[in-house]
């Protein structure tokens, strides 16, 4: 008899020991607009939590730094600090440069850091849901992909 291939996504999230289900895992969404942002949050679930979602890169370098001290004395937020922090489409390579940088030097766990490359969506689908849904999808296949590779905890930037 062979063994039951699973989807990826059954391996990765199976049940606990207690047997429930893993809580989801935090990631961070920076884009342009609350509808794109909207339609990503919706397709990462249930795998992925978006637990914030910045929409100017200002407001982004400015506070997701605190977001990744989750845990240490200086923090004031609550939860476990995110696994991923995606920038989207709309962001410039340096509105990235510019939040990581400001993110460097902190004493917090590292996290993946995932660049959405507007050159990898067909040009027939229209900024939009279904653009979203695009995104949401490549972004969703590489974390998987980071998970199973232990990828998540390094510092590095994946263009998806």
């Amino acid at each position: 008899m062979f063994p039951r291939i699973l989807p990826a996504t059954a391996r990765l999230f199976s049940m606990s020991a207690a047997g429930k289900p893993p809580a989801a895992i935090p990631v961070i969404v920076c884009g342009k607009t609350s509808q794109i942002g909207d339609v990503v949050r919706e397709t990462l679930q249930p795998e992925y939590k978006v637990t914030h979602l910045f929409l100017s890169p200002a407001t982004a370098k400015r506070e997701i730094p605190a977001l990744l001290r989750q845990g240490a004395a200086t923090s004031t937020e609550q939860g476990p600090p995110p696994a991923a922090i995606i920038i989207g489409g709309g962001y410039t390579q340096t509105d990235l440069q510019e939040i990581r940088a400001a993110c460097q030097g902190l004493d917090a766990t590292p996290v993946a850091w995932l660049k959405v490359d507007p050159r990898k969506t067909p040009s027939s689908i229209p900024v939009g849901p279904e653009y979203g849904r695009a995104v949401a999808k490549r972004t969703k296949d590489r974390l998987d992909e980071l998970l199973r590779g232990e990828g998540v905890s390094r510092d590095e930037v994946h263009f998806i």
